[in-house]
């Protein structure tokens, strides 16, 4: 759980040889969702529409997007409930046999504190998740618009993603389990 959310916090190829094996395959995993994501029709499609209104964060948009719509449909993916997942996600400390960096640390500190996941299905935590990534890219930008811009384009936006989850959740279920 915690090395394919690492993913998003590295960069290049150097963590080849610094991370355990296990943090290498969540890192692998991440980037291999990301792709398949990033490169779907139906998301490509969406994101282009977006861009006039999200320039240059319409796919980070879309992935905010994404895990909005699971975590409001978490059922249809899975059998356990989101706030049991969320639980055990909460409970589980991945510093005990892992080494992270401390902005890593540090993040996911706050992220347990402050139960951010919990929002996730809702969309005042779509709001305060794309506000907050907002602030931390190095240019300005838009994103913090991004509640704004899903509910006027929220069907065509969670059809994307749906259309995406039925062709892609088994792909990845199967290596998840291996």
């Amino acid at each position: 759980m915690y090395a394919n959310l690492f993913g998003d916090f590295v960069k290049g190829s150097s963590y080849l040889n610094t991370y355990s094996d296990k943090i290498v395959q969540g890192i692998n995993l991440h980037r291999e969702i990301d792709h398949y994501f990033n490169t779907h029709t139906s998301i490509l499609n969406v994101q282009r529409k977006l861009y006039k209104d999200l320039p240059k964060v319409s796919g980070i948009a879309m992935d905010l997007y994404a895990d909005h719509y699971i975590a409001s449909n978490w059922s249809n993916y899975s059998d356990l409930s989101y706030q049991n997942y969320l639980d055990t996600f909460y409970a589980y400390d991945p510093f005990v046999k892992n080494t992270y960096p401390s902005d890593f640390q540090e993040f996911i500190y706050l992220l347990k504190k402050k139960r951010w996941m919990d929002y996730y299905n809702q969309e005042i935590g779509l709001d305060f998740a794309a506000k907050g990534v907002s602030k931390r890219i190095l240019f300005p930008n838009s994103l913090g618009l991004a509640l704004d811009i899903y509910k006027l384009n929220k069907c065509s936006i969670d059809h994307s993603i749906s259309t995406f989850m039925k062709s892609g959740i088994k792909k990845f279920l199967i290596k998840t389990k291996t």
